[in-house]
Order: structure tokens, then sequence, then C-alpha cells
């Protein structure tokens, strides 16, 4: 494993982020900054009313992200943080605050509305899915590495460990 990593698992709702980063945390033993566990609720409830945070919402959010990730770098050698990232401005500001390898998670529309229909106890809802999709700006080849999670999550887990080169599981 890399003597720093700090691993920023990204995608839109319903692709998988959490999971897979709950998973990379256990298989390899990487702090997991957890950020539905801080997340205000006001914030939730906007995503649940309105679809999606504004413009000043998500920008405190990316400046809050980034701030959990560096006080957690001074106790972890290694974390790993799931987050939509709707803006190459934002996903940018990762790269040059935390120099983190980003893992862009993809999956088809008809999958993420598919997993965001079963997911009842989520703030992001299939309502809230189209409102994101407007304002997503698609990741770019120069951002990271692109993992299908149309896959199993095993599957995904060992793609990413590649990517990263982190020891077999």
């Amino acid at each position: 494993m890399p003597t720093l990593m700090i691993l920023v698992i990204e995608g839109l709702p319903g692709s998988g982020k959490s999971t897979t980063a709950a998973a990379i945390s256990e298989a390899w033993g990487l702090f997991r900054v957890y950020v539905d566990a801080w997340l205000p609720e006001a914030f939730k409830a906007t995503v649940k009313e309105r679809g999606a945070l504004s413009q000043e919402q998500r920008d405190y959010m990316t400046t809050e992200l980034i701030d959990q990730v560096v006080m957690a770098r001074q106790q972890h050698q290694h974390i790993v943080i799931a987050a939509v990232i709707l803006k190459r401005a934002h996903r940018s500001l990762y790269r040059q605050k935390l120099n983190p390898l980003i893992i862009h998670l993809e999956a088809s529309r008809e999958m993420l509305l598919q997993r965001l229909e079963h997911r009842n106890d989520h703030f992001f809802s299939v309502h809230s899915f189209d409102c994101i999709l407007k304002l997503y700006e698609p990741f770019g080849d120069d951002e990271g590495f692109v993992v299908d999670a149309n896959k199993p999550t095993p599957v995904i887990v060992s793609r990413i460990g590649r990517i990263a080169g982190f020891r077999k599981i």
C-alpha cells in the first residue's frame, strides 16, 4: 500500500459509493470518512424537498468535507471517502487540497434509478436524481479513474485495489 492514501469514491446517487467505501475500508483498513454521518439534517431535508443543494450549500459541503479529511489525516494514514461531487471545480479543489486518488463509479441510468427506488430510508430519491443529473458535470479523463458500478461490489473493490496498488484481499 502507498505510504499515504486518500481515496475518493465519487459518483451519482445510487452508484454504490458508500457500499464500496465501506468494503474498501474493511478490506484494506482505510479509515472511512462517512459523509452522511455529519451532513446537516437541514441539507438532507433540502435534497428531499428540492432535489439538490444550492450552489452555496454545495460549496460549503465541499469545503467541510475537505476539512474533515484534513483532520482525519492527522490521525490516519489511509482514508477513504464517498461523495457526490457534481462540479469539475469541486473535484479540482479536492485534487489541489488533498491530492487523492479519485475513482468515479459509473452506472447506467436504469441501474441508478433501480437502486434509488429501493432506498426508502435515504435522503436521495428518484426525484432528487433528475435534479442532480441536471447539475452534474461529467467526470473527465483527466480527473481520475472510472470503474463500472454495474458490477458486483467485490469486483468493484478488486478493480479499485488494482488501480490503487493494494495487495489482493
